[in-house]
């Protein structure tokens, strides 16, 4: 490896997770170590940076003040995850005693259902989809294992999903985040519902009988979804963890099961959000992804409506959702709840229960929506 790539923290770490030769950058010293160990926590693949270096030669020279380092978070990891699952145990149980099944999504879905062990698919939450008219209740249920909703801060655009925390030993936070709606951009609002994700979910054993993880097929399209959705405000923010889910799961599936991930993408008008995602994947950990795949979601004709989403910036964000709905009504009605959000929200946004300041608040909070959307920093 020349001198250049090798001291791109990126460069190196994509490297060794795919496989190859990954030599130290023979000058570096100890800021290009934490440069990078901050690289792969920030990109969420630092435990799995440890794994890969231990499992292979594909680090050779690193120095071991970097190896230690890189352990000793790799050791953190694996106890968090020990108390993680624990937890997770006990909150799926008392939500199946009461009669719900939520079915896991993201980061915990993949860790117990695709990595060698859950604690490589680093995450700071655990995502659970649940009917609309469940969450009520699940929220009820969780607050008696002692859980709290969060605050739902000052988010201009609607959401559909409410997080709860609940604080662990040695200053861990658990964090659940309930959704009911797969995503919270109306393209994307309607691509899996819940009855068709429990549907064909799968039994996760090492969470308890009630356990159940969103099936590959589904994973695949959720994550493409999730990319864009995150990309589309924060355009630098593209986590290698993301791409590298994406990668094990081709390569995990079946013909049929892409097969079926390839039809969803089509009769959900989502071809091009999930043909960017996987070339994105292809180009930025370098493996291949069949040619044939990624011409079927080539869109043909008139274009989606969540194509918007694959250019950067508030703006597009917004045409997406807009061209997402149906009819002037609807896009009246959800721009008004945009703008004009239910009081209690506004008051919550702001730490405060006194109603009088709700109109400064309103004005004050479309400015502040008004400058991020023009300066694309929403």
């Amino acid at each position: 490896m020349s001198e250049g790539p090798t001291k791109d923290p990126d460069a190196l770490i994509r490297a060794v997770l795919s496989g190859e030769p990954a030599g130290w950058p023979a000058d570096a010293g100890d800021a290009f170590g934490e440069r990078l160990l901050e690289r792969a926590r920030r990109q969420g693949v630092a435990t799995l940076l440890w794994h890969a270096l231990r499992e292979s030669e594909a680090g050779p020279g690193w120095p071991e003040a970097g190896r230690d380092r890189l352990a000793a978070h790799a050791r953190r990891q694996t106890a968090v995850e020990l108390l993680r699952q624990q937890e997770l145990q006990q909150v799926l149980q008392a939500l199946a005693e009461a009669g719900l099944r939520p079915v896991l999504l993201k980061g915990t879905a993949l860790a117990y259902t695709l990595y060698p062990a859950a604690a490589l698919r680093e995450r700071c939450d655990t995502d659970l989809f649940l009917p609309e008219d469940a969450i009520d209740r699940a929220v009820g249920v969780l607050a008696g294992l002692g859980y709290r909703v969060a605050d739902a801060g000052g988010g201009e655009l609607p959401t559909y999903q409410v997080e709860l925390l609940r604080p662990g030993p040695g200053g861990l936070r658990h964090i659940l985040d309930l959704h009911w709606r797969i995503s919270n951009r109306q393209a994307f609002l309607h691509a899996l519902d819940y009855s068709e994700v429990a549907a064909r979910a799968t039994p996760v054993p090492a969470l308890g009988e009630a356990a159940l993880a969103v099936s590959r097929p589904h994973a695949l399209l959720h994550t493409c979804l999730h990319l864009a959705a995150h990309t589309v405000f924060y355009p630098d923010d593209e986590r290698i963890i993301w791409l590298y889910d994406m990668d094990l799961l081709l390569s995990s599936m079946a013909e049929e099961e892409i097969a079926g991930f390839r039809r969803l993408a089509a009769q959900r008008r989502l071809r091009a959000v999930c043909g960017h995602a996987l070339q994105r994947t292809q180009v930025r950990l370098g493996v291949e992804i069949n040619p044939r795949l990624l011409d079927a979601l080539t869109p043909a004709g008139r274009s989606e409506a969540s194509a918007h989403y694959l250019r950067p910036g508030a703006v597009h964000a917004l045409r997406g959702d807009l061209a997402a709905l149906p009819g002037v009504k609807a896009k009246l009605a959800w721009l008004r709840r945009l703008v004009v959000p239910r009081p209690g929200k506004v008051l919550a946004s702001y730490h405060t229960s006194a109603r009088a300041w709700l109109p400064l608040l309103y004005v004050y909070r479309l400015g502040a929506g008004l400058r991020r959307l023009l300066t694309r920093r929403w």
